[in-house]
């Protein structure tokens, strides 16, 4: 049986099955932040202006209920704000924090990556169901 040598000092954990400089933590927490179902979606729908809760709901075709619980959520973690605009009573918009714009190139790098690739993950998708349902098929092709 041989054994790597790993050299006084190192710091590279052959256990640890990450790539150097990445951290999973961090990477599981930015998904952690925008995994919920409605997240990018109303990230989006705020981009370029605020907007009233009523917008959001027809825009997005979201119920009420999901909506402020989203909402509630966004605001919780930093992402969104209410204003309050000029009039009696005072009409309430929602608007995205600098924290939340801050996610742009993170959103934009996904979208690119989408855009790329995901047909290829949709044909393997495809390919594994097609062979799940006819493995005798699999094994002569293979």
């Amino acid at each position: 049986m041989s054994t790597t040598h790993i050299p006084a000092g190192s710091t590279h954990d052959h256990d640890d099955p990450l790539p150097s400089g990445w951290s999973r933590t961090a990477v599981e927490g930015a998904f952690e932040v925008l995994h919920r179902k409605w997240t990018v979606a109303l990230l989006l729908a705020l981009w370029d202006h605020d907007l009233r809760y009523h917008q959001l709901e027809h825009g997005l075709r979201i119920k009420a209920k999901v909506l402020s619980e989203s909402l509630r959520g966004l605001e919780r973690d930093g992402l969104v704000t209410r204003v309050f605009g000029p009039g009696t009573p005072a009409p309430v918009m929602y608007s995205l924090t600098p924290l939340a714009r801050s996610l742009g190139s993170v959103l934009h790098a996904l979208q690119d990556w989408s855009l790329v690739h995901l047909d290829e993950v949709h044909e393997c998708r495809r390919q594994k169901t097609d062979e799940a349902a006819a493995p005798e098929l699999a094994l002569t092709l293979g």
